[in-house]
């Protein structure tokens, strides 16, 4: 089975560990463009980068937290070039980790999947909140500006 250019890049270019490691999220600018060379560019940026798109008349109430975007532009990107020769596929990625314009907000940060199930779980048998945040603050060092 052919796999996109963005499952490539997550799985060989370590784009998902990075995320982790670093406490960003990354988001696809647009979509994947080719060039005659059998190269296909795919643009990742800082998902804090712009403004948020605010509607005047929404159905829902805002988010409590607001919006993730910093009002500013991030110079954080990553850049995946998937070059196919013959038979062979390279993959290479331009990364600028450098994060400006928002500092790192832990609640603006994602909750992963198999994170999101252990608090629910952790919530489901009963423990205080309190507990919990406790916990974590336990395990995790605190976040660097």
């Amino acid at each position: 089975m052919a796999q996109s250019i963005e499952e490539q890049v997550e799985r060989e270019g370590g784009l998902g560990e990075e995320e982790v490691r670093t406490k960003s999220l990354f988001v696809k600018n647009g979509g994947v463009r080719k060039s005659a060379k059998n190269k296909q560019f795919s643009y990742y940026i800082c998902n804090r980068s712009g403004i948020a798109k605010l509607k005047s008349e929404r159905k829902r109430m805002e988010k409590i937290g607001g919006s993730v975007k910093c009002g500013k532009t991030c110079p954080a990107f990553m850049t995946a070039i998937r070059e196919q020769k013959e038979e062979a596929i390279k993959i290479t990625v331009q990364y600028q980790s450098v994060h400006a314009g928002h500092e790192m907000q832990v609640g603006k940060l994602k909750l992963y999947e198999e994170d999101r199930r252990n608090l629910a779980a952790l919530l489901k048998v009963g423990m205080p909140y309190t507990n919990i945040i406790e916990n974590i603050q336990k395990k995790c060092p605190p976040l660097k500006d």
